[in-house]
């Protein structure tokens, strides 16, 4: 499906993912590529391996379809430490020469510029240069729409503006952004800048999570988890967290565990539970420590951005959970 990050939980924070064959875009953490060094490594304990191994079952890349098999792989490595890969840090990475990128007026190199700034990779960071760059790439590329309308929902860079970011949101989601159709389900679950609508949010999620959109499939658990806009339905639930939380993503294996505490959907499992309240614990807690704060594992509230966060973050800065920009 899709693809080491941590995210300040005081900072705003995006990733993104180029239009490409999910085993030539995801790698282990040893930086392997190929099917076979993929199947070695998997069979050695690498979780990272053992994912992105369960995307291929799971897509029919390069083995023949196998879902059972994909599940059986998910749900291995979501006891284990995987991690999100963060793929615009990759995309800057594979530029040679980021000034000719900055100086580019072509789309994708305004778009790569916006990420530049946006995330002060090698330059300081600019919020308002990263805006510019994002608007002058926003007519070729949705998924320049999709950073820019990020922009205008948090005020960086430009005057908080939720009608303007809503707007931008579905724009780049009708044509075919993943990460838009997932950022704009998040602002109907909210009732921000849209009327809340449950079944709305849930829709969207659905789309983007059919396109392999992590994030998406931890929002819809957390749907289904719940019967908001869908039919309460914990299988399904555990599901969607199951294979979120092989991709590493915090959130999900946080409430995945809480799946496990109830058996709700899957088989009461004490050892399970606490395995994965652990792994979101290493994660998520102790950044929370840093910043004075007891991790509180009874709350799983929706927080401001894509994924249900399963701890209460401090409000004075909303904080933006993984998403996916550019898919």
């Amino acid at each position: 499906m899709v693809n080491k990050q941590t995210i300040s939980m005081m900072a705003i924070a995006a990733t993104v993912s180029l239009c490409l064959p999910a085993l030539a875009t995801s790698r282990s953490s040893s930086g392997v590529t190929s099917l076979s060094d993929l199947q070695s490594l998997a069979q050695h304990g690498d979780g990272d391996a053992i994912c992105q191994l369960a995307d291929c079952y799971q897509q029919g890349k390069g083995v023949e379809k196998d879902e059972a098999k994909a599940d059986e792989l998910y749900t291995k490595a979501a006891f284990m430490a995987t991690h999100l890969r963060v793929a615009d840090a990759d995309l800057i990475a594979q530029v040679k020469d980021r000034s000719l990128v900055l100086k580019s007026n072509q789309a994708k190199d305004k778009f790569i510029a916006g990420l530049i700034y946006r995330d002060g990779a090698g330059v300081d960071k600019d919020d308002k240069q990263a805006a510019a760059c994002f608007a002058a790439a926003a007519e070729q590329l949705p998924e320049a729409q999709n950073a820019l309308a990020m922009l205008y929902e948090s005020g960086s860079g430009v005057e908080r503006d939720m009608h303007r970011a809503v707007e931008l949101f579905k724009s780049a989601a009708d044509s075919g952004c993943v990460a838009a159709q997932n950022n704009l389900g998040a602002l109907f679950y909210k009732g921000e800048g849209v009327a809340k609508d449950s079944a709305k949010a849930a829709k969207l999620f659905q789309a983007a999570a059919d396109h392999g959109d992590v994030n998406a499939m931890s929002n819809l658990g957390w749907m289904y988890q719940h019967g908001l806009g869908v039919d309460r339905d914990y299988k399904k639930a555990a599901h969607y967290f199951t294979v979120a939380a092989a991709h590493g993503l915090t959130a999900a294996r946080y409430n995945l565990g809480y799946l496990y505490q109830y058996g709700l959907g899957v088989e009461k499992d004490y050892a399970k539970n606490s395995k994965l309240y652990s792994l979101s614990a290493i994660e998520d807690g102790q950044q929370r420590k840093l910043l004075g704060h007891e991790w509180e594992g009874s709350s799983l509230e929706f927080k401001p951005g894509m994924t249900m966060r399963g701890i209460n973050e401090p409000t004075e800065k909303p904080s933006i959970a993984l998403r996916k920009l550019f898919l």
